[in-house]
């Protein structure tokens, strides 16, 4: 993320008692936590190009035919938009002050630690 002195990077969004943090290329999910937020695994099955039960509440899906497929999947955006119960990275970014320096960032990215 840009700030006045450059480029700042962080892990975001991680937080599992406050949302599912995200769909990724594999992304390994339990149903109690797709529960605890109200996701429906249809959801998740309706958008994936492979899903495994592996058994005991645990899913494993894959998104994305690559791993760097993520920066373009409209499906996956329209999700996490959508669905109430995910972290959406591209709706913090919308929300935050063009021009603020380092700590000024931080304290905006502060609530998504």
């Amino acid at each position: 993320m840009e700030v006045k002195s450059g480029v700042m990077s962080g892990y975001y969004g991680r937080n599992i008692d406050r949302y599912v943090p995200g769909l990724y290329w594999l992304t390994l999910v339990s149903e109690q936590l797709l529960e605890k937020h109200g996701v429906p695994i249809s959801v998740l099955e309706n958008i994936a190009l492979e899903h495994v039960d592996l058994g005991g509440g645990i899913h494993l899906f894959r998104f994305y035919d690559h791993p760097e497929d993520w920066r373009s999947s409209k499906a996956i955006d329209d999700v996490l938009r959508s669905v109430p119960g995910f972290f959406d990275l591209k709706k913090v970014q919308a929300n935050l002050t063009p021009g603020v320096d380092f700590q000024e960032r931080s304290q905006e990215l502060r609530p998504w630690d």
